[in-house]
């Protein structure tokens, strides 16, 4: 027989009501305080669904005691900005291209896929889309407000090269889709590359080195696998999640 789980609401359900958080897509923990970020997209296909609670990008301190956890303190980052999308275009200082900001999600348009936190506290975005404009995968890494009624800043612009390898597939590692910190090394993050849209769902396991911005270690996950998430587990293996599926990978590095 399978493990039973048992899976309870971090949130009340006061909070989920006030902020209707929807299309997570990253998660960061930074001491005992919890970061989740949406899309920031515009949908896909549909116009219609181009909902600003997509748009989020929150804050919480999470607390335990008898084996429960839930989420106090939550706020939005910036308190004057709940619709994130919109500081990012209007006030990060990244200039964002006609393309990025009018395009779709699954195209050039601005598509949030990953969150993780630095060493010192610090948060990186990672985008499957827009490409940056030298080529290869976007992430921004800001510096947190130390208080909601204040503003992130931009502290440094990442690029993720392209990925040139012979076991790896030509544009099969564009952009991201996952990252997480690599423990007891700083600097280094595990990574989720993929393609910016659907063409080719080849998805490849990597470290990269936000100091001095190499890529190593890469490993191609089985076809069809739409890896989104990653997390080390420990022993030198890594943890990945399939978005679509429901699907769990144990990765062993190389």
């Amino acid at each position: 027989d399978s493990p039973t789980i048992p899976a309870l609401p971090l949130l009340s359900q006061q909070q989920a009501a006030d902020f209707r958080l929807y299309d997570l897509e990253g998660v960061a923990l930074h001491g005992n305080r919890l970061y989740a970020i949406g899309s920031l997209a515009l949908h896909g296909k549909n116009p219609k669904r181009d909902r600003w609670e997509r748009h989020q990008f929150v804050q919480m301190d999470l607390k335990e005691a008898e084996g429960l956890l839930w989420a106090e303190n939550l706020s939005h980052v910036a308190r004057r900005w709940p619709n994130f999308r919109d500081w990012l275009i209007s006030k990060s200082g990244q200039d964002w291209s006609a393309e990025a900001t009018r395009g779709r999600a699954e195209g050039e348009g601005i598509n949030v896929e990953a969150l993780s936190s630095t060493a010192d506290g610090n948060l990186i975005i990672g985008f499957r889309g827009p490409l940056s404009t030298e080529g290869g995968a976007l992430a921004l890494e800001i510096k947190m407000p130390a208080s909601p009624e204040e503003e992130p800043v931009l502290v440094r612009r990442h690029r993720l090269p392209p990925l040139d390898a012979p076991h790896i597939p030509k544009g099969a590692a564009k952009t991201l889709r996952g990252m997480r910190p690599a423990p007891g090394e700083p600097g280094e993050f595990y990574v989720l590359l993929g393609p910016i849209g659907y063409e080719k769902e080849e998805v490849v396991l990597a470290h990269w080195n936000a100091n001095t911005g190499r890529l190593t270690k890469a490993t191609l996950l089985p076809k069809g696998f739409v890896a989104e998430g990653v997390a080390p587990i420990g022993g030198g293996k890594v943890l990945v999640v399939d978005d679509l599926k429901a699907m769990v990978l144990i990765a062993t590095e190389h």
